[in-house]
């Protein structure tokens, strides 16, 4: 008897860190899902926008998009989209559509640098020039200039994807679509 008393509390050294492993590994899988989760959503958003914008731009032939025009805003006028579509991404980023000036769409989201990277290796992966994607630029948060990431500029040997993104706690990437 004095034998299994014994290997009670071996039990509990041999237990103890066991279980505490295992719900650390379940702790940082559903850590990996709700990040997952958040890119398909980030990435979900702003591809819904630019199929949004297309089928307005079908649809409403005299459709046009200033320069500078909020696009969010020209979508809810038009009855496009609903006033309450959210413009904010799943990292509480805000989401900004303007029009440029050649008749395209500069979509910018503010998010984790690391989430920043992964939009942008997305996008490269999903043939840009069959997503009517122009370019792509990223903004660290403590920088003022944009670097750009596609098309790649001539001198750039990498695809700039580590630098432009920063490792600043936020940073901003910027989309440029086709509309039509």
């Amino acid at each position: 008897m004095s034998l299994r008393n014994n290997l009670l509390p071996l039990r509990f050294l041999i237990v103890i860190p066991v279980l505490l492993v295992i719900v650390g590994a379940f702790i940082l899988s559903a850590t990996a899902v709700i990040e997952n989760v958040r890119f398909t959503r980030a990435a979900g958003q702003i591809l819904w926008l630019v199929g949004s914008v297309r089928t307005a731009a079908i649809e409403q032939k005299n459709l046009t998009f200033a320069a500078g025009d909020d696009i969010w805003t020209d979508l809810i006028r038009a009855g496009q989209i609903d006033s309450l579509t959210s413009q904010i991404n799943p990292w509480n980023g805000m989401v900004r559509a303007v029009a440029t000036a050649d008749g395209a769409m500069r979509v910018e989201s503010d998010l984790p640098p690391h989430d920043c990277r992964r939009l942008i290796l997305y996008f490269l992966r999903r043939q840009p020039a069959e997503l009517g994607l122009l370019s792509i630029e990223a903004q660290a948060a403590t920088d003022i200039a944009w670097t750009a990431v596609y098309p790649p500029p001539p001198t750039q040997q990498d695809d700039g994807t580590q630098q432009a993104c920063g490792n600043a706690e936020n940073a901003r990437l910027a989309l440029v679509f086709r509309i039509r």
